[in-house]
């Protein structure tokens, strides 16, 4: 059975985007993006794991679907952190947060950065200059 990493609503099947070939189309654009600071093969790895998530067949029936909320990042980030040591950890992180973004205030970060752009004081987004 094929697994699927996207649907388009309204199209049959047949034009929805098949998981392997999405999986293997970021990896190799992650590889490409990586290796311009010499890191091409952990882009790779990330690129493969990012959306692994999608072969649950809770994913899958999402697709179909079901209304089910259903996280499919955590997988390639398990799998990451557990069999790459602490660049697993690293590419773990990146993973997790591949759609919801970073956990670690970097958005609140740039949306001061902006503030600070337009005149707004930086004491206003207490981070410390």
């Amino acid at each position: 059975m094929t697994q699927y990493a996207h649907s388009l609503s309204g199209h049959p099947q047949s034009n929805w985007e098949p998981l392997e070939r999405h999986l293997d189309a970021v990896a190799e654009r992650a590889r490409a993006h990586a290796a311009k600071f010499g890191a091409g093969e952990w882009g790779y790895v990330a690129g493969l794991l990012h959306d692994i998530g999608k072969h649950s067949s809770e994913f899958q029936n999402r697709l179909l679907g079901e209304k089910a909320k259903v996280d499919h990042a955590t997988a390639g980030a398990r799998i990451a952190a557990d069999r790459f040591g602490l660049w697993g950890r690293l590419l773990a992180y990146a993973i997790a947060g591949h759609h919801a973004g970073l956990a670690n205030g970097t958005l609140r970060i740039f949306k001061c950065l902006f503030a600070s752009t337009r005149g707004i004081m930086w004491d206003l987004c207490k981070i410390k200059r």
